[in-house]
């Protein structure tokens, strides 16, 4: 299964009877309901984010320089 992620106008006509089309033909859809700060304090929590002083301390952790 593939997974496709669209961002449109819902006020657009054409797209909605689009999106109705793909659902007609199967497709699922799923909201959007993780804000975006959210996923932003889970990745700090988690330890994805390297925090660095100034673009040198960047170069040494980030690039090995």
């Amino acid at each position: 299964m593939a997974t496709i992620i669209f961002e449109y106008d819902a006020r657009k006509i054409g797209f909605q009877k689009l999106i109705d089309a793909f659902v007609a033909f199967g497709a699922k859809i799923k909201d959007n309901d993780e804000d975006l700060t959210m996923k932003s304090i889970k990745e700090l929590r988690s330890g994805k984010v390297t925090r660095c002083k100034d673009y040198n301390d960047y170069l040494r952790k980030v690039k090995n320089i």
